[in-house]
């Protein structure tokens, strides 16, 4: 399962990320936040439509890995295009987008917010093609290290 946790800058994603993945450990399920931010610091992109593509892409894949492995994964990020939003979902089994209204968005970022069928759960046939290119470029080990590989650079 995925949550996708998305609004604007400022909004209390990661807040919300945080109180969620709690409430999942509380019940003894293992809960894995990928955090935007923080996923844009091992991979550095702009925030031209391209950059903010390429770390919705790798957000996707990382958590396509945990859900995988039988954990929750919830992702924190802008995700400001309805479209970018649905790509993502396209690596998971099982979703659920979580908007967070208020906060601010960059100068000429515009937000589009979701419609009720998009908030809605989504489940779908295991998206293996989609798990194969995540694998090419994340892998978990034993020691849930998130070693992630861009090009022929690695990064642990």
């Amino acid at each position: 399962m995925v949550y996708l946790i998305s609004g604007k800058r400022g909004a209390g994603k990661s807040t919300y990320a945080k109180r969620l993945a709690d409430e999942y450990i509380a019940k003894g399920q293992q809960a894995i936040i990928v955090d935007g931010d923080e996923v844009r610091e091992l991979w550095p992109n702009d925030f031209t439509d391209e950059g903010r593509i390429n770390n919705l892409t790798n957000i996707a894949k990382i958590c396509a890995l945990i859900e995988y492995q039988g954990a929750v994964a919830i992702a924190a990020c802008v995700s400001p295009k309805k479209e970018w939003r649905q790509m993502m979902r396209t690596f998971w089994a099982e979703s659920r987008l979580v908007y967070i209204p208020g906060g601010t968005l960059w100068e000429g970022t515009e937000y589009e917010w979701p419609d009720s069928e998009e908030l809605m759960y989504q489940t779908r046939t295991y998206p293996v093609a989609n798990l194969k290119e995540a694998k090419k470029s994340v892998s978990l080990d034993a020691s849930t290290n998130i070693h992630i590989k861009s090009g022929s650079n690695v990064v642990s």
